[in-house]
């Protein structure tokens, strides 16, 4: 359930304990979502600078 109704889709460097997922840039990346889990980390990237994406447990 989302509070607010607002959703954006954008690349994100995704940290787990154990190894990174990095974001895909470009035109032809298609846009795959994953959830986050347990002690994830979520850095969303905006054009110039990132910003820690707080997760909803």
């Amino acid at each position: 359930m989302r509070k607010h109704g607002l959703r954006l889709r954008l690349p994100c460097f995704r940290m787990t304990p154990a190894y990174g997922v990095l974001p895909a840039f470009g035109a032809f990346t298609g846009l795959h979502t994953q959830a986050a889990l347990g002690d994830d980390r979520v850095y969303a990237v905006l054009e110039e600078e990132g910003l820690v994406v707080p997760l909803q447990r």
